[in-house]
């Protein structure tokens, strides 16, 4: 019997593990985190932008900017690791926003930084303005103002005019204004000025930088009673409810400065007629003169001295109505000259009596014969 020999095979199988080496530490890339904390401050001509980096895979981070309500563009970019930039590209009186993402190969980071907003003022500078035309000039007051079209990019603290007897007043003088605050027109009412003086006034307006005038404006203030004017002294200046009388224009009658005359009778030659001369109210003097002087004609009489009379280079002087001379009584220390005597109206009472007033007494509503005699004052109209 054949004997066979088993043979029991052994398979060796070896397993072999293969795995990363310790010196490969290579992981999948990502796109970085965003940058946060970002502040912006102005600071001479720029803007300087600081942000906290929250990623250390970036390539760099990227600066966003627009303008207010604008659309963002990239502005600039740096390399890794640097968090801040300078951006000098900025003008004045706009508004800027600013943002920041990191980046690399993978993209940017999937948000952006907070924002920050900042506004460039426009360079402060003086206010500009112009001066108001006076208005409403009497013999102590006026009324002028300004106009600030530009406060110079701060707030106007104070604004008004300033005047003086002298050209280019400042607001170092006690002589100004004082008329609130901001832009715009404003109106300054002037007090306390003398009569019959020149002035100079000028507008003023006041922010942080300092003080800036509008253009001087000169006007003359008007005379007052007995003060010298065109060609003898104001007797009277019309007032509210004065026949002639126009708000805010300045009229009334002057006077000479001296008698014409002592003792002349209102009658030519003894002649007892009615000539109509009857005005009694301011303003009807002239008139008055006129027709006495159309009824007698030439010769010596009250009403022809002042017809006739050329006195400072003025010729149209008459004999004053009842009521004019009844002003000149009330201001005759004003006036000055007058004696304490008589004084003849060109009003006619009747063909043989006129009214005359008494500087003594102060009646202006006396008559008397025309052929008796008193002295004559010529004014005019102005």
């Amino acid at each position: 019997m054949k004997k066979f020999l088993k043979i029991t095979a052994v398979f060796l199988f070896v397993t072999t593990v293969v795995s990363c080496s310790s010196d490969d530490n290579s992981e999948s890339e990502v796109a970085p985190n965003a940058p946060t904390n970002l502040i912006g401050v102005l600071m001479s001509g720029q803007v300087r932008l600081n942000w906290t980096d929250n990623s250390n895979n970036e390539a760099g981070f990227k600066i966003e900017r627009k303008l207010l309500n604008g659309t963002y563009s990239q502005l600039n970019s740096v390399v890794p690791n640097v968090l801040t930039f300078d951006d000098n590209t900025i003008t004045t009186g706009q508004t800027y926003v600013y943002r920041v993402c990191s980046y690399n190969a993978i993209g940017n980071s999937t948000s952006y930084s907070n924002e920050v907003t900042i506004t460039v003022p426009s360079p402060v500078s003086l206010p500009t303005l112009v001066s108001n035309s006076v208005t409403s000039i009497t013999s102590i007051s006026a009324v002028s103002g300004g106009n600030i079209s530009s406060d110079g990019g701060a707030t106007i603290t104070e604004r008004g005019v300033v005047w003086s007897t002298s050209q280019n007043p400042t607001i170092a003088l006690s002589t100004k204004t004082s008329d609130g605050t901001g832009s715009g027109t404003f109106t300054s009412n002037i007090s306390g000025l003398a009569a019959n003086t020149t002035y100079y006034v000028k507008a003023y307006a006041t922010n942080s930088v300092g003080t800036s005038y509008g253009n001087e404006i000169t006007f003359t203030t008007l005379p007052t009673i007995g003060q010298t004017y065109q060609g003898g002294v104001i007797a009277y200046i019309l007032q509210p409810g004065d026949p002639g009388y126009v708000a805010g224009e300045f009229h009334g009658f002057i006077s000479a400065t001296s008698d014409q005359i002592i003792n002349i009778t209102w009658n030519f030659s003894g002649s007892n007629v009615t000539t109509g001369a009857s005005g009694t109210a301011i303003g009807t003097g002239n008139s008055n003169t006129n027709t006495i002087v159309n009824a007698f004609g030439n010769g010596t009489y009250a009403a022809k001295l002042c017809y006739d009379l050329v006195l400072n280079g003025y010729s149209d002087w008459y004999l004053p109505s009842k009521n004019e001379m009844s002003k000149m009584i009330l201001n005759k220390n004003a006036i000055g000259g007058f004696s304490s005597a008589n004084y003849w109206s060109s009003t006619e009472f009747d063909s043989l009596n006129a009214y005359y007033s008494n500087f003594t007494s102060g009646n202006s509503n006396m008559t008397g014969s025309k052929n008796s005699v008193a002295n004559v004052r010529a004014i005019r109209t102005f």
